[in-house]
């Protein structure tokens, strides 16, 4: 622990110092962009083995040309094609889907992370919608569960039209123009389109109004490696930088949140010591394993955050308003 307390810096309201500094719905869409990656080349490391295998056939004679099953039983010995010929075009076009369900996969990965960023900094700083950032801590209204319902809608705009209308929206929101600069807004809509075609119609270019009748034979759409490359690291590039633009309204309302709802009740099997001085060891732990981190924020942190809650600062008081802001912003300023 004593390491983490190095790295990390004490607690701060409104700065999000832990997880590097990413949001707790960065480090989840972090994760499961790792997950999709790691099971993309795993199929094409496999699809890779299955070519040299079938390249490396020498002989043309029809028994030659027979895949060997040798310890293949049930389904796998009746079902898999025996010509490898005919077992590449196969597996080859296993792939080509797979390419396409990994596009897919990103682009809806991206819009979850989207939504949830999109609320929690809202729900985290309310004013910041008309231009009044920081001016109410939404940590001081999270203790009220009808107010952790609202702004559902908003959070959805952000992830409905195109590319241009929701960046257009978290300008509107937040004020964040520089995204309009940072963003590669033709390339994020090509991707859309391609996600909208797969999820829609599975990729094929067929017409809905065309006749029933009409033979079968339209060509899926194609996603070739260097594309699926490119999109991992544009999904990640555009993740980040919305991310680091919503931060300021963010900052560690989800750790504040997390330790508000734990002195009320157990949380994931975990129930707050009675002794208070092994609260912020206790703390850490269950920031770690509720965060997507690796190791937990450290005592100084915990100790910081703790006293922050207990002194008040997030109980509501004097600093609730008596109306939460619900109009859009007026005169979005750039960030």
């Amino acid at each position: 622990m004593a390491g983490d307390e190095v790295k990390v810096p004490k607690f701060e309201r409104w700065k999000t110092v832990t997880g590097n500094g990413h949001s707790w719905a960065f480090r989840a869409f972090q994760a499961h962009h790792a997950e999709l990656n790691t099971d993309y080349w795993s199929i094409a490391a496999a699809q890779a083995f299955a070519n040299k295998h079938h390249d490396s056939t020498q002989a043309k004679t029809a028994d030659a040309l027979r895949l060997g099953k040798t310890g293949w039983h049930g389904e796998l010995r009746t079902r898999v094609e025996t010509v490898t010929d005919e077992w590449k075009a196969s597996a080859c076009r296993a792939l080509a889907a797979q390419q396409l369900h990994a596009s897919v996969a990103m682009a809806s990965a991206l819009e979850l992370y989207l939504r949830r960023a999109v609320r929690v900094a809202l729900l985290s700083d309310p004013g910041a919608q008309v231009g009044r950032a920081r001016s109410i801590d939404g940590a001081a209204l999270a203790v009220d569960e009808l107010y952790l319902s609202r702004f559902d809608d908003e959070a959805t705009s952000c992830t409905s039209g195109s590319w241009s209308e929701r960046i257009d929206t978290l300008v509107r929101l937040f004020g964040v123009s520089s995204l309009k600069q940072s963003l590669d807004v033709a390339k994020l809509q090509h991707l859309q389109d391609t996600r909208n075609a797969v999820a829609h119609i599975y990729g094929l270019t067929a017409q809905i109004n065309e006749p029933y009748c009409v033979p079968y034979t339209r060509e899926r759409r194609q996603v070739s490696r260097n594309e699926i490359k490119e999109q991992f690291e544009l999904i990640r590039y555009t993740a980040q930088t919305i991310d680091k633009a919503l931060c300021g309204h963010i900052g560690e309302f989800d750790s504040i949140y997390l330790y508000q709802r734990w002195r009320k009740t157990s949380i994931g099997g975990r129930r707050m010591p009675s002794n208070k001085l092994e609260v912020p060891k206790a703390l850490s732990e269950l920031l770690q394993a509720a965060s997507f981190s690796q190791h937990g924020p450290g005592r100084s942190f915990c100790e910081g955050l703790v006293k922050w809650v207990d002194n008040d600062h997030s109980t509501p008081g004097n600093r609730k308003p008596s109306k939460i802001p619900s109009t859009r912003r007026q005169n979005p300023a750039g960030s």
